[in-house]
Protein backbone atom coordinates (compact mmCIF):
# COMPACT_ATOMS: atom_id res chain seq x y z
CA UNK A 1 0.00 0.00 0.00
CA UNK A 2 1.07 3.61 -0.58
CA UNK A 3 0.34 6.59 1.65
CA UNK A 4 -0.07 10.01 0.01
CA UNK A 5 0.08 13.26 1.98
CA UNK A 6 -0.78 16.39 0.06
CA UNK A 7 -1.69 20.02 0.64
CA UNK A 8 -5.46 20.50 0.63
CA UNK A 9 -5.62 22.92 -2.30
CA UNK A 10 -6.01 22.55 -6.07
CA UNK A 11 -2.29 22.02 -6.71
CA UNK A 12 -2.05 19.37 -4.01
CA UNK A 13 -5.19 17.64 -5.29
CA UNK A 14 -3.88 17.41 -8.86
CA UNK A 15 -0.49 16.19 -7.61
CA UNK A 16 -2.15 13.44 -5.60
CA UNK A 17 -4.48 12.39 -8.41
CA UNK A 18 -1.58 12.10 -10.86
CA UNK A 19 0.14 9.66 -8.51
CA UNK A 20 -3.08 7.72 -8.00
CA UNK A 21 -3.55 7.40 -11.76
CA UNK A 22 -0.17 5.66 -11.99
CA UNK A 23 0.01 3.52 -8.84
CA UNK A 24 -1.90 0.30 -9.27
CA UNK A 25 -2.33 -0.71 -5.64
CA UNK A 26 -4.16 0.35 -2.47
CA UNK A 27 -3.73 3.98 -1.43
CA UNK A 28 -4.37 5.83 1.85
CA UNK A 29 -4.88 9.58 1.37
CA UNK A 30 -4.26 12.49 3.72
CA UNK A 31 -5.33 15.96 2.48
CA UNK A 32 -3.74 18.27 5.04
CA UNK A 33 -2.82 21.80 6.04
CA UNK A 34 -0.03 23.01 8.31
CA UNK A 35 -1.99 22.16 11.46
CA UNK A 36 -1.72 18.44 10.61
CA UNK A 37 0.11 16.29 13.17
CA UNK A 38 2.59 14.00 11.40
CA UNK A 39 2.26 11.46 14.23
CA UNK A 40 -0.98 10.31 12.60
CA UNK A 41 1.17 8.86 9.82
CA UNK A 42 3.23 6.83 12.27
CA UNK A 43 0.14 4.65 12.80
CA UNK A 44 0.42 3.40 9.20
CA UNK A 45 2.19 0.15 8.28
CA UNK A 46 5.98 0.47 8.11
CA UNK A 47 6.39 -1.31 4.77
CA UNK A 48 4.44 1.41 2.92
CA UNK A 49 5.83 3.99 0.52
CA UNK A 50 5.06 7.55 1.61
CA UNK A 51 4.49 10.24 -1.03
CA UNK A 52 4.54 13.85 0.20
CA UNK A 53 3.33 16.21 -2.52
CA UNK A 54 3.02 20.01 -2.50
CA UNK A 55 3.74 19.96 1.24
CA UNK A 56 6.57 19.91 3.78
CA UNK A 57 6.95 18.86 7.38
CA UNK A 58 9.39 20.27 9.89
CA UNK A 59 12.84 18.56 9.73
CA UNK A 60 12.36 16.57 12.95
CA UNK A 61 9.01 15.25 11.71
CA UNK A 62 10.59 14.29 8.39
CA UNK A 63 13.27 12.26 10.20
CA UNK A 64 10.63 10.30 12.11
CA UNK A 65 8.75 9.57 8.89
CA UNK A 66 11.94 8.44 7.15
CA UNK A 67 12.65 6.01 10.00
CA UNK A 68 9.08 4.69 9.92
CA UNK A 69 8.34 4.18 6.21
CA UNK A 70 10.01 1.90 3.73
CA UNK A 71 10.56 4.78 1.31
CA UNK A 72 9.73 8.51 1.36
CA UNK A 73 9.22 10.45 -1.88
CA UNK A 74 9.09 14.23 -1.42
CA UNK A 75 7.77 16.53 -4.19
CA UNK A 76 7.57 20.19 -3.21
CA UNK A 77 8.19 23.75 -4.35
CA UNK A 78 7.79 25.84 -1.17
CA UNK A 79 10.46 28.17 0.16
CA UNK A 80 11.53 25.85 2.98
CA UNK A 81 13.39 23.59 0.54
CA UNK A 82 16.16 26.22 0.50
CA UNK A 83 16.32 26.38 4.29
CA UNK A 84 19.68 25.02 5.57
CA UNK A 85 17.74 22.95 8.12
CA UNK A 86 16.39 20.87 5.20
CA UNK A 87 19.76 20.29 3.52
CA UNK A 88 20.07 16.63 4.56
CA UNK A 89 16.49 15.97 3.47
CA UNK A 90 17.30 16.93 -0.12
CA UNK A 91 18.79 13.44 -0.44
CA UNK A 92 15.27 12.04 -0.42
CA UNK A 93 13.79 10.63 -3.61
CA UNK A 94 11.65 13.13 -5.52
CA UNK A 95 11.95 16.64 -6.93
CA UNK A 96 12.21 19.91 -5.01
CA UNK A 97 12.30 23.12 -7.05
CA UNK A 98 10.97 26.63 -6.58
CA UNK A 99 9.22 28.17 -9.57
CA UNK A 100 7.04 25.23 -10.67
CA UNK A 101 3.92 23.96 -8.89
CA UNK A 102 3.68 20.64 -7.09
CA UNK A 103 1.61 19.06 -9.87
CA UNK A 104 4.23 19.98 -12.47
CA UNK A 105 7.00 18.47 -10.33
CA UNK A 106 4.89 15.37 -9.76
CA UNK A 107 4.32 14.86 -13.47
CA UNK A 108 8.05 15.31 -14.13
CA UNK A 109 8.89 12.79 -11.40
CA UNK A 110 6.46 10.21 -12.75
CA UNK A 111 7.96 10.53 -16.23
CA UNK A 112 11.61 10.40 -15.19
CA UNK A 113 11.78 8.30 -12.04
CA UNK A 114 9.10 5.70 -12.62
CA UNK A 115 9.43 5.58 -16.40
CA UNK A 116 5.72 5.31 -17.02
CA UNK A 117 4.06 5.37 -20.41
CA UNK A 118 3.66 9.08 -21.13
CA UNK A 119 0.18 8.54 -22.57
CA UNK A 120 -1.00 7.56 -19.08
CA UNK A 121 -0.84 11.14 -17.77
CA UNK A 122 0.07 13.32 -20.76
CA UNK A 123 -3.64 14.03 -21.27
CA UNK A 124 -3.46 16.14 -18.10
CA UNK A 125 -0.59 18.35 -19.31
CA UNK A 126 -2.74 21.38 -20.15
CA UNK A 127 -4.51 21.11 -16.80
CA UNK A 128 -1.15 20.98 -14.99
CA UNK A 129 0.08 24.03 -16.90
CA UNK A 130 -3.00 26.02 -15.83
CA UNK A 131 -2.62 24.94 -12.20
CA UNK A 132 1.05 25.93 -12.38
CA UNK A 133 0.25 29.44 -13.65
CA UNK A 134 -2.28 29.95 -10.85
CA UNK A 135 -0.48 28.32 -7.93
CA UNK A 136 2.89 29.95 -8.64
CA UNK A 137 1.18 33.28 -9.26
CA UNK A 138 2.55 33.67 -12.80
CA UNK A 139 0.42 36.71 -13.58
CA UNK A 140 2.25 37.37 -16.85
CA UNK A 141 1.19 33.98 -18.21
CA UNK A 142 -1.79 33.73 -20.56
CA UNK A 143 -2.97 30.86 -18.36
CA UNK A 144 -3.11 32.80 -15.08
CA UNK A 145 -6.75 33.90 -15.30
CA UNK A 146 -7.69 30.41 -16.51
CA UNK A 147 -6.20 29.14 -13.25
CA UNK A 148 -8.13 31.68 -11.17
CA UNK A 149 -11.42 30.55 -12.67
CA UNK A 150 -10.49 26.89 -12.48
CA UNK A 151 -9.68 27.32 -8.78
CA UNK A 152 -13.12 28.87 -8.21
CA UNK A 153 -14.67 25.84 -9.89
CA UNK A 154 -12.48 23.44 -7.88
CA UNK A 155 -13.80 24.70 -4.54
CA UNK A 156 -17.40 24.75 -5.76
CA UNK A 157 -17.67 21.03 -6.60
CA UNK A 158 -17.98 18.23 -4.05
CA UNK A 159 -16.36 14.82 -4.68
CA UNK A 160 -13.84 16.39 -7.00
CA UNK A 161 -12.07 14.17 -9.55
CA UNK A 162 -9.09 14.79 -11.82
CA UNK A 163 -11.09 14.05 -14.95
CA UNK A 164 -13.73 16.59 -13.86
CA UNK A 165 -11.08 19.29 -13.87
CA UNK A 166 -9.75 18.07 -17.20
CA UNK A 167 -13.28 18.16 -18.63
CA UNK A 168 -13.59 21.79 -17.53
CA UNK A 169 -10.35 22.62 -19.33
CA UNK A 170 -11.44 20.70 -22.43
CA UNK A 171 -14.95 22.17 -22.64
CA UNK A 172 -16.11 25.20 -20.68
CA UNK A 173 -12.63 26.65 -20.34
CA UNK A 174 -12.06 27.59 -23.96
CA UNK A 175 -9.79 30.62 -24.32
CA UNK A 176 -12.30 33.13 -25.64
CA UNK A 177 -14.89 32.17 -23.06
CA UNK A 178 -12.71 31.73 -20.01
CA UNK A 179 -11.22 35.19 -20.14
CA UNK A 180 -14.68 36.72 -20.39
CA UNK A 181 -16.01 34.59 -17.50
CA UNK A 182 -12.91 35.26 -15.40
CA UNK A 183 -13.68 38.96 -15.70
CA UNK A 184 -17.26 38.36 -14.51
CA UNK A 185 -16.08 36.25 -11.59
CA UNK A 186 -13.60 38.94 -10.59
CA UNK A 187 -16.21 41.72 -10.70
CA UNK A 188 -18.75 39.64 -8.74
CA UNK A 189 -16.20 38.80 -6.06
CA UNK A 190 -15.12 42.41 -5.74
CA UNK A 191 -18.73 43.56 -5.28
CA UNK A 192 -19.24 41.11 -2.40
CA UNK A 193 -15.85 41.42 -0.72
CA UNK A 194 -15.36 43.68 2.25
CA UNK A 195 -11.94 45.34 2.19
CA UNK A 196 -9.99 47.61 4.54
CA UNK A 197 -6.42 48.59 5.35
CA UNK A 198 -4.30 47.73 8.39
CA UNK A 199 -0.87 48.79 9.60
CA UNK A 200 1.63 46.09 10.61
CA UNK A 201 5.32 45.76 9.79
CA UNK A 202 5.36 41.95 10.27
CA UNK A 203 9.02 42.44 11.11
CA UNK A 204 9.70 44.21 7.80
CA UNK A 205 11.15 47.64 7.08
CA UNK A 206 9.06 50.31 8.88
CA UNK A 207 8.00 51.79 5.53
CA UNK A 208 6.30 48.51 4.54
CA UNK A 209 3.40 48.77 6.95
CA UNK A 210 0.14 49.23 5.03
CA UNK A 211 -1.69 46.06 3.95
CA UNK A 212 -4.94 45.59 2.05
CA UNK A 213 -7.20 43.12 3.85
CA UNK A 214 -10.21 41.30 2.42
CA UNK A 215 -12.66 39.36 4.55
CA UNK A 216 -13.99 35.93 3.65
CA UNK A 217 -12.21 35.80 0.29
CA UNK A 218 -9.67 33.30 -1.04
CA UNK A 219 -7.54 33.52 -4.16
CA UNK A 220 -5.33 36.21 -5.63
CA UNK A 221 -7.83 37.07 -8.41
CA UNK A 222 -10.00 38.90 -5.88
CA UNK A 223 -7.35 41.52 -5.16
CA UNK A 224 -6.74 42.67 -8.71
CA UNK A 225 -9.16 45.61 -8.69
CA UNK A 226 -8.22 47.11 -5.30
CA UNK A 227 -4.58 46.20 -4.69
CA UNK A 228 -1.98 48.91 -5.34
CA UNK A 229 1.59 47.65 -5.02
CA UNK A 230 2.88 51.19 -4.54
CA UNK A 231 0.43 52.01 -1.76
CA UNK A 232 0.27 48.54 -0.18
CA UNK A 233 3.05 46.29 1.11
CA UNK A 234 0.86 43.32 0.27
CA UNK A 235 -2.57 41.77 0.53
CA UNK A 236 -4.22 39.67 3.23
CA UNK A 237 -7.31 37.47 2.95
CA UNK A 238 -8.92 35.42 5.69
CA UNK A 239 -11.80 33.03 6.27
CA UNK A 240 -12.98 30.96 9.22
CA UNK A 241 -12.50 27.19 9.58
CA UNK A 242 -15.40 26.07 11.84
CA UNK A 243 -14.09 22.57 12.54
CA UNK A 244 -10.62 23.75 13.54
CA UNK A 245 -11.99 26.91 15.20
CA UNK A 246 -9.18 28.81 13.52
CA UNK A 247 -8.83 31.55 10.91
CA UNK A 248 -7.16 30.65 7.62
CA UNK A 249 -5.04 33.58 6.43
CA UNK A 250 -3.42 34.08 3.02
CA UNK A 251 -0.81 36.75 2.26
CA UNK A 252 0.15 37.93 -1.22
CA UNK A 253 2.75 40.43 -2.45
CA UNK A 254 4.57 41.17 -5.69
CA UNK A 255 6.98 43.54 -3.93
CA UNK A 256 10.50 42.15 -4.45
CA UNK A 257 11.53 43.32 -0.98
CA UNK A 258 8.85 41.22 0.74
CA UNK A 259 8.96 37.45 1.26
CA UNK A 260 5.52 36.18 2.24
CA UNK A 261 6.90 32.75 3.11
CA UNK A 262 9.14 34.22 5.82
CA UNK A 263 6.25 36.18 7.35
CA UNK A 264 4.04 33.10 7.42
CA UNK A 265 6.79 30.80 8.66
CA UNK A 266 7.21 33.09 11.68
CA UNK A 267 3.47 32.65 12.29
CA UNK A 268 3.49 28.86 12.02
CA UNK A 269 2.67 28.53 8.32
CA UNK A 270 4.60 28.68 5.06
CA UNK A 271 4.36 28.95 1.30
CA UNK A 272 6.03 30.91 -1.49
CA UNK A 273 7.78 34.26 -1.72
CA UNK A 274 4.78 35.86 -3.42
CA UNK A 275 1.98 33.91 -1.76
CA UNK A 276 1.85 32.09 1.57
CA UNK A 277 -0.49 31.32 4.45
CA UNK A 278 -0.95 30.47 8.10
CA UNK A 279 -3.71 29.70 10.60
CA UNK A 280 -4.48 31.74 13.70
CA UNK A 281 -6.79 31.98 16.68
CA UNK A 282 -9.11 34.95 17.08
CA UNK A 283 -6.82 36.26 19.81
CA UNK A 284 -3.83 36.11 17.43
CA UNK A 285 -5.81 37.88 14.68
CA UNK A 286 -6.51 40.72 17.10
CA UNK A 287 -2.88 40.81 18.13
CA UNK A 288 -1.78 41.08 14.48
CA UNK A 289 -4.22 43.94 13.92
CA UNK A 290 -6.21 42.06 11.27
CA UNK A 291 -9.28 42.34 13.50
Amino acid sequence: MAVIVTHNDMDGFVSKELIKSVIGYQIKEYDVDYSFDHKELLKEEKDNNLYITDFSFKPDAFKQLIEHFQNVIWLDHHQCINDPAYEELNKLEGIRRIGDCGAKLTMEYLYKAIGIDMDCISKYQELVNIVDAYDCWKKDSDLYEYGCLLNTYFYSVENQHLDKLKAEVDSRFQKAKILNEASKVKKAAMCKAKSYEITNTFGLHPDKTKWLVMEGVKGSLNFVAKYNNIKHAGMIAYSYLPKAKLWEVSIYSDNKAIDCSVICKNLGGGGHKGAAGFQATTEKMIQLGIF
